[in-house]
């Protein structure tokens, strides 16, 4: 019995040992305490950012820290080591190293998609503040964040699959995120390559003072993954099986359109509960211990029946003309008009002469704290500016998460103008799905744009929301015993409001939740009145003429005869 638990433990040695093989390491006890890391450096692993080795970017060997042996390197103020891991593009890869951080200090470190300066590629990042807490971006911003403590050696572990596009960082053996490797930080990348990474002195309310020792970079083989996955839609859930490997894993892992959305599954079944009516792409990977995800099963599709196409995206946006960095987000609504981008931009002024009682509202409404604020669809918040550059990037990136979400009704539009300034609007609305079941609330904004104002650097404001009907507060509705509903508004605009730069935009919002179901956008210049909408009647004879023409109309009107 003895000898046959030798040999199983041989056997799972053998294996765990040939999963990988060392491409480099690197434990700073071979280098003089003192000098720099790149400059002394002999296998050509570490440059600095600028590719200056031996510069204030170049990080001091210490003997003050080391998790064993005799030195590590230190990353103070402003030091920016780049360690080469040079172009990967296809494989598997894990890095692991060892950091410690002193007491009140900072701590960063990325990984990069491609090396290049300051248009480098970033596809992850981690900050570690002086308040014992992390900030994590990978796949999106603030994805995660974990708590550490001062003057203690931790452990860091990546592993980056190329060929599966999915990496993992483990913090101290404890997983802290999975994400599509090439979405990058933020999720909107589409680079498929590991090229290096990057120990920055950040300093950011505290000085920078982190240690690392113990570089291991290896190339990883590939563990087992699960088969047959498959998935039906049962009872309102979608319901998932898979087969599991020959070597049965610690746990399983699954994603949704390339997202975690539920990890540790020790059964070879998952019940995703209610999901939203969309059409869904299911993966499952296995989890092996120390070896981390495999690559993920055969893809499992399915259509939750209900959603319709998005036809606009909404930004409800906090402003002011007297905010400094409120510009990037106005620039940021234009680009997205420019580049034709389905989106709905409403400025909510606060603050300054265009400020109006209900734009106070809404940006209470949705505690807007600080202006820049965008509020896209009552579901994603963009925080922040810029006083000279667009953020378009930011914005652009929160359009095509709600753009690719269904809605759940349809909503139709007549406008009509009744007088110089007056005008009906005919609101349809049908319910295609009662997944929010609550009450609904229908908002209706006019937005004036073009309007010629020199503000932070800026000579026109547009977007901003001159009217808001009913009030703040929108129109209650309840959809719970009849799928159709409709709506006539009647409005008039300020004479001083230029009808053709206008907008007219109509926006159904959950009550509960806060998440707009449906959108839709008129521009005001199409908008004529019912007299001009509706066939005239206009006889001409005799035809064909010669000398003499007569024209006989049942209504007033002007005609140009153009011989």
């Amino acid at each position: 019995m003895k000898i046959i638990i030798f040999l199983v433990a041989s056997l799972l040695i053998s294996f765990v040992l040939s999963a990988q093989t060392l491409i480099f390491s690197d434990d700073f006890d071979s280098y003089t305490v003192g000098g720099k890391v790149a400059q002394q450096n002999t296998t050509g692993i570490w440059t600095t950012w600028s590719n200056s080795p031996g510069s204030a970017e170049d990080a001091e060997v210490s003997s003050t820290q080391a998790f064993n042996g005799a030195n590590s390197a230190y990353i103070a103020n402003d030091v920016d080591l780049v360690l080469l891991l040079n172009d990967k593009t296809t494989g598997r890869y894990q890095l692991e190293f060892e950091m410690f951080i002193e007491s009140g200090k900072m701590g960063y470190f990325n990984l990069l998609q491609d090396f290049a300066g300051n248009n480098s590629e970033w596809g992850f990042q981690v900050t570690f503040h002086p308040d014992g807490i992390t900030k994590v971006d990978a796949g999106g911003d603030s994805i995660t964040g974990f708590y550490f403590n001062f003057d203690q050696w931790y452990h860091v572990n990546f592993i980056v699959d190329i060929d599966d596009d999915f990496a993992t960082m483990y913090f101290d053996g404890n997983e802290i995120v999975s994400w599509k490797w090439s979405g990058g930080s933020f999720g909107d990348g589409t680079l498929h390559k590991l090229d290096a990474a990057d120990f920055y002195g950040l300093v950011d309310g505290a000085n920078s003072g982190m240690y690392i020792d113990n570089i291991i970079f290896n190339e990883m083989s590939v563990p087992e993954f699960p088969v047959n996955l498959t998935v039906n839609y049962t009872g309102g859930n979608n319901v998932l099986t898979w087969i599991t490997p020959t070597t049965t894993p610690d746990s399983y892992l699954l994603t949704v359109n390339s997202n975690v959305v539920a990890q540790g599954i020790t059964d070879t079944f998952y019940t995703d509960v209610n999901p939203y009516p969309q059409t869904y792409v299911y993966n499952v990977r296995a989890q092996y211990n120390s070896l981390g995800y495999s690559h993920a099963s055969n893809d499992a599709n399915i259509t939750v029946p209900g959603g319709v196409n998005r036809n606009f995206v909404v930004f409800e946006v906090g402003t002011g003309t007297w905010c400094y960095y409120c510009p990037g987000a106005a620039l940021a609504c234009e680009d997205m008009e420019a580049n034709g981008d389905s989106a709905a931009s409403i400025e909510y002024h606060t603050g300054d002469s265009y400020a109006t009682t209900e734009s106070e509202a809404r940006v209470n409404h949705y505690n807007m704290t600080g202006i820049p604020t965008a509020v896209v669809d009552g579901d994603l918040r963009i925080e922040g500016g810029n006083h000279t550059t667009s953020l378009y990037p930011n914005y652009h990136q929160a359009y095509l998460i709600r753009k690719a979400k269904n809605a759940l009704f349809t909503i139709n539009l007549t406008a009509t103008q009744t007088g110089t300034y007056d005008y009906s609007l005919q609101i349809d609305m049908e319910q295609m799905s009662a997944y929010y079941s609550g009450t609904k609330k229908l908002y209706t904004v006019i937005t004036e744009s073009n309007i010629a104002e020199s503000w932070q650097g800026l000579s026109e404001l547009n977007f901003v929301q001159r009217l808001l009907l009913p009030d703040a507060n929108g129109t209650s509705l309840d959809f719970s015993s009849q799928t159709t509903q409709s709506q006539t508004i009647t409005f008039t605009l300020d004479p001083t409001w230029v009808k053709d730069n206008c907008d007219l935009v109509v926006f159904l919002q959950d009550a509960a939740t806060d998440e707009i179901v449906q959108a839709a956008k008129i521009d005001m210049a199409t908008v004529v009145s019912a007299s001009i909408a509706s066939p005239i009647n206009v006889a001409i004879y005799p035809n064909p003429t010669k000398d003499n023409l007569f024209v006989r109309t049942t209504q007033q009107g002007k005609y140009k005869i153009i011989n």
